[in-house]
């Protein structure tokens, strides 16, 4: 199934849901409709394709995926959290509206998610209940929300290597891993072990990436600012290990993750495999 037109039928999908004429859906689309990757959702429908399900019947599924996602960068952008004006080469909702629409767009695609996982007709009650368990500890006190609270309680802070895990364990895996879980839940596979390496691993590779990609890529390339972490003193890969190390890591954690996923014995697993080493390997 090819990349691009799942991504377009995404698109349509999420423009869909927020299709009323008013302000606030309006802030949303815009908060929607960006150059982003959009790689959990894209993950899930890939993982779907290749357990021999219709991407069609989960699109819901994978529409709530990318409006969490999008809740935390609109939330994270705000000067309250990481004042960034600029994402995916063009303003920030906040700074495109207000930054009062900008915490009620947050506030519409965190509820709204819920809403959309509900709608799956050919889950099971059950099947709906441990997805929305698997949503809300992922997301909240527990997962990203917990994640992004260290980060901001580690700026301007020495910290070791360990507690910058443990960040982006939260922080970034714990959202990556959910793809991987509902693959799980929908073959009522009990052992969530192979799944939490593959989110785990993939998830610090794609930080280290991303801290990498903060000091040696320009805002004309990555659509944000750069250096930002090196301005707030804010614990990186790159700083405690270095560049080069850095990448060994990401590499490391990326062969980690490949492993798992074809021990998975998916259909398609190439098409996954390909879709994560692109993603992991740009501008690197």
């Amino acid at each position: 199934m090819a990349i691009d037109f799942l991504k377009v039928e995404l698109q349509k999908y999420l423009n869909l849901i927020y299709s009323d004429d008013n302000h606030l859906h309006e802030a949303i689309r815009y908060s929607l409709n960006n150059k982003g990757k959009k790689v959990r959702p894209l993950l899930l429908l890939l993982l779907l394709e290749s357990i021999e399900l219709s991407s069609s019947h989960y699109m819901p599924l994978a529409a709530a995926l990318e409006m969490v996602h999008t809740y935390s960068l609109v939330h994270d952008d705000l000067p309250a959290i990481d004042n960034d004006n600029y994402r995916h080469n063009r303003l920030t909702v906040h700074r495109q509206f207000n930054e009062a629409t900008a915490v009620l767009v947050g506030d519409s695609l965190l509820t709204d998610a819920f809403l959309e996982i509900s709608k799956v007709t050919t889950l099971s009650a059950d099947q709906k209940m441990k997805i929305v368990s698997l949503f809300a500890t992922s997301l909240g006190s527990r997962g990203m929300v917990y994640g992004q609270s260290l980060d901001i309680e580690y700026e301007n802070k020495a910290i070791d290597l360990e507690t910058l895990k443990e960040i982006h364990l939260n922080k970034t895996a714990k959202l990556l891993t959910i793809p991987f879980k509902i693959i799980g839940i929908i073959n009522d596979d009990e052992d969530n072990s192979l799944y939490e390496e593959i989110g785990t691993n993939l998830g610090i590779a794609f930080q280290i990436q991303d801290d990498i990609l903060d000091v040696v890529s320009t805002f004309e390339v990555l659509g944000k600012s750069t250096n930002k972490d090196v301005a707030v003193n804010k614990g990186t890969y790159v700083k405690i290990l270095g560049i080069e190390r850095s990448k060994e890591e990401l590499v490391n954690r990326y062969e980690i993750a490949t492993i798992a996923i074809k021990k998975l014995n998916l259909k398609y697993d190439e098409d996954i495999l390909n879709f994560i080493g692109y993603l992991i390997k740009r501008e690197l």
